[in-house]
């Protein structure tokens, strides 16, 4: 039998209170943990771009429903339920190789569908840093959404 130390005690109790406060300051914001992982994927790799919330609502939603698999979810909600762990260098370097490709991957995906997403590429320049979010950029669900076509050549 397994005998628990004071300290395990501390250490976990600790640990659990932690996590329960996250997931519910998560929730008390009527946010979806999933949606807020995507949230700080685009704040984090795109600081210069500004997006309303309630285009980066519509766009982690569409993506959440398109692109995540439904049994999916529950490890992005997870993730997400602890903002900031997930994209730490200190905690990213110390995930395994195949952990780490995989969450590489999920960001450039989420960083993809979004640019392409936006009005992004159909502005010039000089319209500054804001964008705004069009139509999910997916042919299977909006099958005139291509921001690279150009029909005047």
């Amino acid at each position: 039998m397994m005998r628990l130390s004071r300290r395990a005690l501390l250490v976990g109790g600790g640990a659990v209170v932690a996590v329960t406060g996250l997931v519910g300051g998560v929730v008390a914001k009527n946010i979806d943990p999933a949606e807020a992982l995507i949230r700080a994927v685009l704040r984090d790799r795109f600081p210069d771009i500004q997006v309303t919330e309630d285009d980066l609502s519509r766009f982690a939603s569409d993506y959440l429903t398109h692109k995540v698999a439904p049994e999916e979810v529950w490890l992005l909600r997870l993730a997400g339920s602890m903002p900031g762990v997930s994209l730490s260098h200190q905690l990213r370097d110390r995930l395994p190789g195949g952990v780490r490709d995989k969450l590489a991957a999920f960001e450039n995906s989420v960083m993809n569908m979004f640019l392409l997403s936006t009005d992004f590429f159909l502005r010039g320049p000089e319209a500054g840093p804001v964008v705004s979010y069009v139509a999910y950029a997916d042919p299977l669900v909006n099958p005139c959404m291509n921001p690279l076509a150009r029909f005047d050549a």
